[in-house]
């Protein structure tokens, strides 16, 4: 007689659970914490009859939830996508998963608070920046002038110094994005939208080496926009980082991916 899918007293550790597909005993495990919860409830008794590979059957054996499942606070099936009651998608562990919109509107937050420090770093970083816009567009405005040779020079001004601009507001947006990361688990944007990033597989603090990485795959194409063309290919990164979650099963973007985290809703 065949046992439903899930956890069970594994048949070789009496300290451990071992995951029974349905069909035959598989290689995952997981530490026996003995659930508070009321032992007469939910839950299922079985005896799954067979071990793959290990010819041989174990009688009485108890069942903690179906496959996938994390009843009674046991893991779910590793590597699952575990669902909640309500389906809504979750980590394996059980957190709640951040939808599309709460991401996108705390990247606009990240991004306004970017851009005023940028505008605020501005006398430092190019402080003859509006001068020189000013003077090219006084000379844009007189059509004589147009194909002058100042309107050239003070159009390959104003075009080196937004390339300074932009490279410097790259490199902010960077560091932020990893520092706060590291620091928070959030930036100040998933903060105020009530977001956190962790790893996919387990919680725990971020390591530097993943929230750089993290920060890289969003942040570093777009330290190639000072490059010609290659730069204008680079800005299409983000937009299609941004957007990848709408369509990827796990909800992540590239740079969940590479940093294997995940964006969770902590309210």
């Amino acid at each position: 007689m065949s046992q439903p899918a899930g956890w069970y007293d594994d048949p070789m550790e009496r300290d451990l659970l071992r995951y029974w597909d349905g069909t035959q005993w598989t290689t995952h495990t997981s530490p026996r914490h003995r659930p508070q919860a009321d032992q007469g409830a939910a839950g299922s008794y079985g005896s799954p009859q067979s071990y793959a590979g290990g010819g041989y059957a174990q009688q009485g054996q108890r069942g903690y939830g179906g496959a996938g499942s994390s009843g009674y606070g046991y893991e779910p099936m590793p590597g699952s996508d575990y669902q909640q009651q309500d389906g809504r998608p979750t980590t394996p562990d059980g957190q709640r998963v951040s939808g599309w919109w709460r991401r996108f509107f705390a990247r606009v937050v990240d991004w306004l608070l970017i851009t005023i420090a940028t505008f605020a770093m501005l006398p430092v970083l190019s402080p003859d920046f509006m001068s020189t816009f000013e003077q090219w567009l006084s000379v844009l405005s007189d059509p004589a002038s147009v194909e002058s040779a100042e309107a050239t020079s003070l159009q390959q001004e104003v075009v080196a110094q937004v390339a300074t601009v932009g490279f410097a507001s790259a490199v902010l947006s960077l560091v932020y994005e990893a520092v706060f990361l590291k620091v928070a688990a959030a930036t100040p944007g998933k903060l105020v939208l009530g977001l956190r990033v962790r790893l996919r597989e387990h919680p725990g603090p971020l390591s530097w080496n993943t929230s750089i990485v993290r920060a890289l795959v969003w942040e570093g194409p777009q330290l190639l926009g000072v490059v010609p063309i290659l730069g204008n290919i680079a800005g299409l990164v983000p937009l299609i980082n941004g957007l990848w979650p709408l369509w990827d099963a796990k909800n992540q973007s590239l740079n969940d991916k590479a940093a294997k985290t995940q964006v969770v809703r902590k309210s």
